[in-house]
């Protein structure tokens, strides 16, 4: 499960799929890094460590015609830190409580 995964997983485990498609739409390295524009160092390195820019990332995945993959991680939020602050503000002024001084 990707929850458990570390950040050096999670980027090992984005390369696997990504090299994946490549490989099953029958591109070399050389071809796919050409595609996207991306020098072949580069992509290698994103292949073999995960390892790259987002730019990089955005531009393997049109060269891949996948760039639609990206539409559900970038869908709004219902999160709305402005109804969760309206929400709440009651809540926080009740919890404050003025305590007296005894002289």
């Amino acid at each position: 499960m990707l929850l458990f995964m570390s950040i050096k997983e999670l980027q090992l485990h984005l390369s696997t799929r990504v090299k994946a498609q490549r490989i099953e739409q029958n591109f070399t390295q050389k071809e796919l890094a050409s595609r996207a524009n991306i020098p072949l160092s580069t992509y290698r390195r994103f292949e073999q460590k995960g390892e790259g820019s987002i730019k990089d990332l955005i531009k393997i995945l049109v060269a891949l015609n996948r760039v639609d993959e990206l539409e559900n991680f970038l869908k709004p939020s219902a999160f709305s830190p402005v109804k969760y602050y309206e929400e709440n503000k009651n809540k926080k002024e009740k919890k404050r409580v003025k305590h007296g001084r005894k002289s």
